[in-house]
């Protein structure tokens, strides 16, 4: 009995990467520039905005169902998992500038980093997914980039008459009144071909910024939608594979010992090496997840700053245009004049406060509606730890069967 458990001892199993030799093979964060430059290859310019690659070339095809000759091959990726080194001063040994204060404080981007060097396997899905936050990112600023120029063109369009008439006298009709009683009077007669062209000018105007606005909003809320099912797609077909996977590797530690011969005795191997790749699939779909999860987290980080930013920018444009027209206002000193200012910085702020407001705006949470999560695929729908845990049971089940029939006890053991 004894001499059976030396020889089992000591005979090659896995050969295992020592963990001196595993642990940090990379610089912490060269992960990180692998997958956005592989990321970079799988998104595409489209009508103005970004897209993601239907079928990108960097994203490996799925293979659930590996025979154990190719399972083999994942030992250095069960290595690198299981005995990575989590360090406890990440970043101590880079130095530390004010500009880049503001990533050194989040911790999103150190559990990334710990993430590319654990699963370096699944860093093309993980590509995928910073390619969606990549083009949701550029698309977001673009859209907010031209909102500001609409407004600005607008703007600019609303102070035009009333610069015309401040700076170029020999334009205005005749019989300008000076009083603000006698605007009346003067509209219905030789200044109503001057207050139509200016009610059209800034009608179409207005039209103009509603189509543009609606328009835009259109064509981002459906390339936001593609996006989302792309992402949805690939991500689900990853996990689902894995998770397949897992399924297949239960079933092999299950059966491995049926399937081999009597004086076979490669199954024992096989059967750790299967336990070994069933509790690894479940991870990667775990930090899987976790990644998804920071990544949205930086999706909502980027579009809260771009348009708390933008919107600050937004309302300084209508303070210097209001500021402007009772300038222009003040030059003029006629009715006609400071009315036409009081109607421009009127307009200014309702353009701002009404037309560029809320609803002509593609909301940050419509990621959420657009890819959903009540039917995925999840690592908790797995629940792995009751597989282990009926494969110990039916294992210790077997072996007091075993003592009550005073059978063998394990290999080589000697009837009770």
């Amino acid at each position: 009995m004894k001499t059976l458990k030396r020889q089992e001892k000591t005979r090659p199993l896995l050969k295992a990467v020592p963990k001196e030799e595993n642990a940090q093979e990379a610089p912490l964060g060269a992960g990180k520039r692998a997958r956005l430059e592989l990321a970079e290859t799988m998104i595409r310019e489209e009508q103005g905005y970004v897209t993601l690659d239907p079928d990108p070339a960097g994203l490996a095809p799925e293979q659930p169902f590996e025979p154990i000759a190719v399972q083999r091959t994942y030992q250095d990726e069960l290595r690198r998992y299981f005995d990575y080194k989590i360090t406890y001063y990440p970043g101590y040994d880079r130095p530390l500038a004010v500009s880049q204060l503001t990533n050194w404080a989040s911790f999103i981007d150190i559990h990334d980093e710990v993430v590319d060097e654990k699963f370096p396997i699944d860093r093309d899905i993980r590509a995928y997914i910073t390619a969606f936050r990549l083009s949701l990112q550029r698309n977001y600023r673009r859209f907010i980039l031209r909102r500001r120029i609409d407004q600005l063109i607008l703007l600019t369009v609303l102070m035009l008459p009333l610069a015309l008439w401040t700076f170029m006298p020999e334009l205005r009709p005749e019989g300008v009144p000076m009083t603000f009683a006698a605007i009346p009077d003067f509209l219905m007669g030789t200044g109503r071909d001057l207050a139509l062209g200016v009610g059209a000018l800034y009608a179409a105007s207005f039209g103009i910024l509603l189509y543009n606005l609606s328009t835009n909003r259109q064509v981002l809320a459906s390339t936001m939608h593609a996006n989302a099912g792309d992402l949805k797609a690939k991500v689900q077909r990853r996990i689902n594979s894995l998770h397949q996977g897992y399924v297949h590797c239960v079933k092999a530690v299950n059966e491995a010992e049926l399937n081999a011969g009597l004086n076979d005795e490669t199954w024992i191997d096989d059967s750790k090496y299967w336990a070994q790749l069933a509790l690894w699939k479940p991870k990667r779909i775990e930090y899987i997840e976790k990644f998804y999860q920071s990544e949205m987290q930086r999706n909502r980080v980027s579009a809260f700053r771009w348009r708390v930013g933008m919107r600050i920018i937004g309302w300084l444009m209508v303070a210097a245009t209001i500021a402007l027209a009772g300038v222009l206002g003040f030059i003029t000193r006629d009715p006609v004049g400071m009315s036409l200012a009081g109607i421009v910085a009127t307009l200014g702020f309702v353009h701002y406060r009404v037309l560029l407001s809320k609803p002509y705006m593609v909301e940050i949470t419509d990621i959420k509606r657009f890819i959903g999560d009540n039917d995925w695929k999840r690592f908790s729908d797995i629940n792995f730890d009751e597989d282990f845990a009926d494969i110990i049971r039916r294992d210790k089940m077997r072996i007091r069967q075993e003592k009550a029939r005073g059978g063998v006890l394990g290999m080589g053991g000697r009837a009770a």
